[in-house]
């Protein structure tokens, strides 16, 4: 079986999964029969270094069965919604999609802090005003004193570069 994939990314690929799913049918001259395999998610994905997972984009893949790579006798289009991204986090994000975010979430934890106790500093040290002001971008948040959020930290979560 070959897959090709024909979206949107820079890099166009055929993913060949021939290992995965060849199974050779032995028919006699003439005789026919059906062959049956399915494909997964994670057949169509790759690795993304960004979201620290496998992703699917969205498109159309063509996938062709045949004798080898080089005899394909059948083809099929099949049309994928893909796999729901990250949006990128800004300062307008709010601090529980900083939180939700695996990546945001270290840095911001890295930025404020901790206590004297070990325990997460500012904001972060009550799970109860995090739930209150949860939907507060962190722009908004920075405005406030004593949270730990300053338009200096935010400038540190949002510059590139080593966190």
């Amino acid at each position: 079986m070959r897959l090709d994939h024909k979206g949107l990314r820079e890099r166009k690929e055929s993913l060949d999964h021939k290992d995965r799913q060849a199974r050779k049918v032995r028919l006699a001259p003439g005789e026919t029969a059906a062959v049956a395999f399915a494909l997964t998610a994670r057949d169509l994905a790759y690795w993304s270094e960004r979201e620290h997972g496998w992703l699917t984009e969205p498109g159309c893949y063509r996938v062709a069965v045949g004798a080898s790579s080089r005899d394909l006798r059948l083809a099929a289009d099949l049309t994928v919604e893909g796999t729901p991204r990250r949006p990128p986090l800004t300062g307008m994000s709010t601090l529980r999609e900083w939180l939700a975010d695996p990546d945001g979430s270290a840095a911001l934890h890295r930025e404020i802090g901790t206590g004297p106790d070990g325990k997460p500093g500012g904001i972060l040290a009550s799970d109860e005003l995090v739930a209150i002001i949860g939907n507060f971008t962190l722009h908004t948040l920075a405005a406030f004193p004593g949270l730990g959020v300053t338009h200096e930290v935010l400038n540190r979560l949002l510059s590139p570069g080593p966190g």
